[in-house]
């Protein structure tokens, strides 16, 4: 099959072309972040299907993940330890 460049896909073309290059041109010129054009300068987002459960709910946003692994991290902090058991570990020579 051979396409042929008709004269409506000429036009839908060029009609694209201005559109896009206009986008472009608004967006360098309102916020100076002509990268916010590209999407892996953009935020990402935790699919859903892959998301860190936190007593029993998920963590979809940022704010939920931090709490999550701040709770998770310093949920020992106030309680005793003994630092001997490293001394069963060797040393390891200076390079």
């Amino acid at each position: 099959m051979v396409l042929r460049k008709t004269g409506s896909c000429i036009v839908v073309k060029n009609a694209k072309w201005v559109f896009f290059d206009s986008k472009m041109t608004e967006i360098s010129i309102t916020n100076k972040h002509t990268w916010d054009l590209m999407s892996w300068v953009q935020q990402c987002k935790l699919p859903p299907c892959e998301a860190i459960h936190y007593q029993g709910q998920p963590c979809h946003t940022l704010p939920q993940l931090w709490d999550a692994l701040h709770n998770t991290y310093n949920s020992a902090s106030d309680r005793a330890f003994d630092i001997g058991i490293l001394n069963s570990i060797p040393d390891m020579p200076v390079q």
